[in-house]
């Protein structure tokens, strides 16, 4: 298969600069959620159709879902909504919001997601999609250091959504992988949250021992 690729509904990007204005640093974070859940779930040829969503990803109904800003605290609540196209293979970026909109942001979405699907195909092929997050976000106008530090940002959340990726492509929840371990099941989605500073080697030694039983 194709990888995915990333597309701005009309109307994102203006959601999307209101929302940075107020809300920098907890945007960025959702950003490089995004590009995790692209590398770690979406692009994964070891997760197949039908996996569960990672916890920081939300189904919001009629096939949207929202990415938040992930688990680091002192972040203001996001979130980012988006709808796949799974004929084009398309991540779709329709809205983003604070929790003060988010049901009118759910129901926007929805509102979308049919006038989508109503409309003409040659419409969709004249979008413009991009790779990956970094692309998109310096076409939004980030500068080249922004874009550096998002990659970074990117780099850091991603160890622990690859940790959660293994997990799920093992086929085990968190609870049947806390038994394993011989852990709480809390200390398992410690291992899975933005606090990976707070890992410890014999940790991580035993959860990557536990997908592979």
């Amino acid at each position: 298969h194709e990888d995915w690729t990333v597309a701005m509904a009309e109307g994102f990007e203006r959601s999307f600069r209101r929302c940075r204005k107020r809300h920098p640093t907890a945007c960025d974070a959702t950003w490089a959620r995004l590009q995790n859940f692209l590398d770690r779930w979406l692009n994964n040829p070891l997760l197949g159709p039908g996996f569960n969503l990672p916890g920081w990803v939300h189904a919001e109904g009629k096939g949207v879902l929202a990415v938040d800003q992930g688990s680091r605290a002192g972040l203001t609540q996001l979130r980012l909504y988006l709808w796949l196209d799974e004929a084009e293979r398309v991540v779709w970026l329709v809205r983003i919001g604070d929790k003060s909109t988010q049901y009118a942001d759910v129901a926007y979405c929805h509102d979308w997601v049919i006038g989508f699907k109503s409309r003409d195909e040659d419409k969709h092929s004249k979008v413009r999609t991009y790779r990956d997050v970094f692309a998109l976000v310096a076409d939004l106008g980030y500068s080249p250091k922004s874009v550096a530090g998002l990659r970074r940002k990117a780099a850091e959340t991603d160890f622990t959504a690859m940790l959660e990726a293994r997990r799920q492509a093992a086929g085990l929840t968190q609870a049947e992988m806390a038994m394993r371990m011989g852990v709480t099941q809390s200390t398992v989605s410690r291992l899975e949250s933005d606090r990976w500073q707070d890992l410890r080697l014999g940790e991580l030694d035993a959860y990557l021992r536990a997908c592979v039983k």
